[in-house]
């Protein structure tokens, strides 16, 4: 569980989830946004970040004011919605420049006046590692590292930027251990969570990420969709569509993907131990023991 120093217990509380696009990163704040103790804001610090261009019509309607056109997770426009109205000076550049940690700071105040019990303010742009140190610095900040078996990122990968399997098994064994690196690097505690663990163990793996954040699962988190409290503005599509029968399930489409070349056979040996233990370190999918 996790525990507060001194200096920790003054300052506001920011989880960051970190993991790799399409590893869970948006369905986690969802998830997490079911407790009365969280508050999900989403890609926040990418959203804000002007030197990032939009990549999707729907960051583009919010970087270029377009916001009746915006829908948050919550239900409403982003024009209307009471945690990301006040930063709309911010997301268009308006206002005088702010940095990261002050965005993310007015954010988690709008959140707090509209749940006065959140403990914590949950970001889930998935690199947002970079952005670490700074945060660190205002915020008792926690991670949550979360990583999603190569082969099955490696198929949703080929599946939707048509790219051959092994260029896809190539990025994740580039980035995730350089993802690994640098939060040990930043000596911030970190929960490591598998996408497995979370889509087919959901209520065993959330109940320890639970545990270590101190704060009580429930059962809602396993329907996100109709439970959530997040505020998710930008991420992943699917949360914006406020689809109230959103669930936590497993996308097992790589099973029947077909035969790996020799390349790509030789890149999942080398990525076996350490999408074993990033994946599966918590133990909730062991196999049962032989009779």
């Amino acid at each position: 569980m996790a525990q507060e120093d001194g200096n920790n217990a003054k300052r506001p509380k920011l989880i960051q989830v970190i993991g790799l696009g399409h590893s869970g990163t948006t369905l986690l704040d969802a998830v997490l946004g079911c407790s009365p103790k969280v508050v999900g804001i989403g890609e926040a610090l990418r959203t804000l970040d002007h030197r990032i261009a939009p990549n999707s019509s729907t960051f583009r309607n919010l970087r270029e004011g377009r916001f009746q056109e915006a829908v948050c997770s919550c239900g409403e426009t982003v024009e209307t919605c009471p945690v990301w109205r006040p930063l709309q000076p911010h997301l268009l550049g308006s206002a005088a420049p702010q940095s990261v940690a002050q965005n993310l700071d007015k954010l988690w105040h709008a959140a707090r006046d509209q749940n006065p019990s959140m403990e914590y303010l949950l970001e889930s742009t998935p690199a947002g590692i970079g952005y670490s140190a700074e945060l660190s610095a205002h915020f008792d900040l926690r991670l949550v590292f979360i990583v999603r078996d190569v082969r099955s990122w490696g198929a949703s990968q080929a599946r939707r930027r048509k790219v051959p399997m092994h260029r896809a098994y190539a990025k994740w064994l580039a980035q995730v251990p350089e993802l690994q690196r640098r939060i040990e690097a930043s000596g911030l505690p970190c929960f490591r969570l598998g996408y497995e663990e979370l889509a087919l163990a959901p209520a065993k793996a959330l109940g320890k990420l639970c545990d270590w954040l101190g704060i009580a699962y429930t059962d809602e988190m396993l329907t996100p969709g109709a439970f959530s409290g997040s505020h998710i503005a930008n991420g992943n599509v699917a949360m914006l569509k406020g689809d109230r029968t959103l669930s936590i399930r497993y996308d097992a489409d790589w099973l029947t993907h077909g035969r790996l070349d020799v390349r790509a056979l030789w890149l999942l040996r080398r990525a076996a131990t350490i999408n074993q233990e990033l994946v599966y370190g918590n133990g909730v999918l062991q196999r049962p023991p032989k009779k």
